[in-house]
């Protein structure tokens, strides 16, 4: 057992806050955690110390505790004395109620960190969890504004992000990522990551892995069988002007994306392999009668494509 207070609770949070925490750090100082128990942790230190001198209990102040040079005693001796001096209410009740009420949100499993998809230069959210104002909204805000380095999300960036939302537009917010939504997901997207993968020329484009196989035990719009001379063989982002030739028909490709639903900022980055400037494949969603006829040939170079994404609550 320890003798945390509430005031330590309360000096934790400040501390975590100002440090720039995720929420879930806002939880502050817990009561049990394993074999350790803070039997005092809601009490407040000046309840202790009344109570310690109307029994005539002898107690020790550390001298320590009176360096404001040190950031908690800081937070202790002047910034919450001047909240208090300043405003309405106790504080510590104030920051107290708070934590408890993210306590309960996280204890509780209330929060649906697994569906929040990461990946270089993207994240996702379903719109649903983030529609409402309530504080598991700030909550998963807070968590995704963290992730892309933005300290917190402000006013205008939450009314962007309500915009899009309700709108189904895209938004820029600042540190090169923008917002879009896209079947009902909310989607972050640094396009610049994307685009430095492209020119790397690596196997990892944003959430696509690129691999070369032998053979495979399967054939559809996430496989493709590619000519011999592999070399020529480019995978890029989307240009201006882009057409793929389908059933004889030249169409463009962002028409393409745009009728299997990849619009805005995904069509922007989304995968495109090409040969000599002409558009083979757009992967997982459509081939080019050139490609087919090379996998009719059966080439040999079979590149397949995947997505993938790790959860937040395993990131």
């Amino acid at each position: 057992m320890t003798g945390h207070t509430l005031s330590d609770k309360v000096e934790t949070f400040f501390l975590n806050l100002l440090r720039g925490t995720r929420v879930q750090g806002l939880k502050s100082i817990p009561q049990v955690i394993d074999n350790i128990e803070r039997p005092l942790i809601n009490i407040s230190k000046n309840e202790i110390v009344t109570y310690a001198k109307e029994h005539k209990i002898e107690y020790l102040d550390d001298l320590t505790n009176f360096e404001n040079k040190i950031l908690r005693n800081w937070i202790r001796n002047e910034l919450i004395p001047e909240v208090d001096k300043r405003l309405p209410g106790n504080v510590e009740e104030k920051i107290s109620l708070l934590v408890n009420e993210i306590e309960t949100i996280f204890d509780d499993n209330n929060l649906n960190f697994k569906y929040i998809k990461l990946a270089n230069g993207y994240i996702e959210i379903p719109i649903r969890l983030v529609q409402n104002r309530n504080i598991k909204r700030n909550i998963y805000l807070s968590l995704i504004s963290n992730a892309i380095g933005i300290p917190s999300f402000q006013k205008k960036d939450i009314a962007k992000i309500e915009n899009v939302i309700n709108t189904g537009s895209k938004t820029q917010l600042n540190n090169d990522w923008s917002c879009t939504s896209s079947n009902s997901l909310l989607i972050f997207i640094n396009k610049k990551n994307w685009l430095e993968e492209y020119q790397k020329k690596d196997k990892h484009f944003g959430y696509f892995k690129f691999s070369l196989e032998d053979n495979i035990s399967f054939n559809n719009n996430w496989t493709a069988r590619l000519p011999i001379d592999y070399e020529n063989i480019e995978i890029r982002p989307l240009n201006d002007g882009d057409k793929i030739l389908i059933n004889g028909k030249e169409n463009k490709v962002s028409e393409v994306l745009r009728n299997y639903g990849i619009r805005n900022l995904l069509k922007e980055v989304w995968p495109i392999i090409s040969k000599d400037e002409e558009i083979l494949w757009i992967p997982g969603v459509r081939k080019s009668d050139l490609l087919k006829k090379y996998e009719i040939n059966k080439e040999s170079n079979i590149l397949v494509a995947s997505i993938e994404k790790s959860s937040f609550e395993h990131s």
